[in-house]
C-alpha cells in the first residue's frame, strides 16, 4: 500500500499573464487545490500609501474571483496545513461599516483566525464577524463543481447553499 501526502500549500512563481504592476505578487499556486495568487508572503512587508506591516501569515486573493469590492476575494494562508475549518472575516471600515469578506485557511481557530487579521493592519479594526465552515461546507458553498474552482462573482457572505 502506498500513501500520497498531498501538500496544504505549493507555491511556483507567478505567471506573466497574470503578473500586475502596482501590488506585485510574489507567489503562486494552490491550496489544497484551489489557486491562490499571493502578493505577500509571511514575514515580508506590505505596503500601502500611507502605512507597512509585517505580514503574520500568506496574504493574496483567488484569481477569478469577485468580492463585494468588485476586486478578488482576499485569502490569508495560515500555518496549520489540512484544517478542516475555514473561517471568512466580514471585514469592516473603521467607521463600523461592512466592507468585504477575507477568507481564512490554515487557522485552528477563529480567534488566530481574529488575531492573524488584526495583525495584518496598521490601524484598529472594528471587531468583525466571523463565518465558520469545515472545508467540505467552503467547498460545497463557494467551489464550481465543474473545475474545482472558487466561483467567480459569489460574495462570500452572500452565498447560499443550493
Amino acid at each position: 500500500m502506498r500513501l500520497v501526502v498531498r501538500k496544504s500549500l505549493v507555491l511556483t512563481g507567478v505567471p506573466d499573464a497574470v503578473q500586475r504592476e502596482e501590488y506585485p505578487y510574489e507567489a503562486a499556486g494552490e491550496y489544497m487545490g484551489i489557486p491562490v495568487l499571493i502578493e505577500t508572503l509571511k514575514g515580508n512587508i506590505r505596503r500601502g500609501k500611507t502605512w507597512a506591516v509585517r505580514m503574520p501569515a500568506h496574504y493574496g486573493e483567488f484569481p477569478g474571483t469577485k468580492g463585494s469590492d468588485a476586486d478578488p476575494v482576499d485569502v490569508f494562508i495560515g500555518p496549520i496545513p489540512y484544517c478542516d475549518r475555514i473561517f471568512v472575516i466580514q471585514s469592516k471600515t473603521p467607521a463600523g461599516e461592512y466592507d468585504e469578506d477575507k477568507v481564512m485557511l490554515g487557522f485552528v481557530d477563529e480567534q488566530s483566525a481574529i488575531a492573524c487579521y488584526r495583525a495584518s493592519y496598521t490601524i484598529e479594526m472594528p471587531a468583525p464577524q466571523v463565518l465558520s465552515y469545515t472545508w467540505a461546507e467552503f467547498l460545497h458553498l463557494f467551489c464550481d463543481r465543474s473545475d474545482s474552482g472558487i466561483m467567480p462573482g459569489v460574495p462570500f457572505s452572500k452565498a447560499r447553499r443550493t
